[in-house]
């Protein structure tokens, strides 16, 4: 998918568009959906949609995703840099945080909002890097 939208701004980095803008978009009901609960103070239901979905993702989407990208001959390496694998360990952890005691308040959705901000605006200036594809280059000798 990402391919695809090569054309279309060369200004935008693929890891921008991967990591903020398809799932921002994608997930757009569920985040309605979760404010609307959470308005009629329903913060159990409203965590359980946010993080159901994530968890969704995580065991259904990803794995179906590897199988189709063997099937297609376009294998799919899941193969992180170190920068992403540290922006995925602190969301985590963060998210942990403020679900643990089952309650929330304004401060904790400020955190969460601040760090997908800061997430966002370090993935529109990061370069990139070859890391997972200099990893996943099999060399073969002629011995």
């Amino acid at each position: 998918m990402i391919d695809s939208i090569d054309g279309l701004s060369p200004t935008i980095s693929k890891e921008w568009i991967g990591l903020i803008l398809l799932p921002a978009v994608g997930s757009l009901a569920e985040c309605i959906t979760s404010i609307n609960v959470s308005v009629k103070d329903q913060l159990t239901l409203s965590v359980s949609v946010a993080v159901g979905s994530t968890i969704q993702t995580a065991l259904f989407v990803i794995p179906f995703m590897v199988l189709l990208g063997w099937a297609l001959g376009k294998p799919l390496a899941l193969l992180f840099d170190p920068f992403e694998s540290i922006v995925l360990y602190i969301s985590v952890h963060t998210m942990n945080y403020v679900i643990a005691d089952g309650k929330s308040n304004w401060l904790e959705g400020i955190i969460l909002v601040g760090l997908y901000v800061v997430a966002a605006v370090t993935f529109w200036f990061y370069p990139g890097s070859n890391f997972s594809t200099n990893l996943a280059v099999c060399y073969t000798s002629g011995i």
